[in-house]
């Protein structure tokens, strides 16, 4: 069997940044939070049954993000086993 696979909905990014920084023995790390991203997820996929037991998967399909300052589009290739 053959499943179509839509998705379609919010999506938030929040960019997380870090630095390190050594002062002869001393290590300071500083985690900081930049500006975030609000837009929309997207795509659409093919997921195959490879067995009678429906325990091996194969999917693929696409993805993308659409927002304020990002916009990305990738594709994906998955294999499942299910024990």
């Amino acid at each position: 069997p053959v499943n179509l696979k839509i998705e379609f909905g919010p999506q938030l990014g929040m960019n997380i940044g870090s630095s390190m920084k050594t002062h002869g023995d001393t290590l300071q790390t500083v985690l900081s939070t930049k500006q975030s991203d609000i837009g929309i997820a997207f795509g659409s996929g093919l997921g195959f049954t490879l067995n009678t037991e429906r325990t091996i998967r194969l999917d693929i399909g696409y993805r993308g993000v659409y927002g304020n300052k990002i916009k990305t589009n990738s594709a994906y290739f998955g294999l499942a086993l299910l024990f």
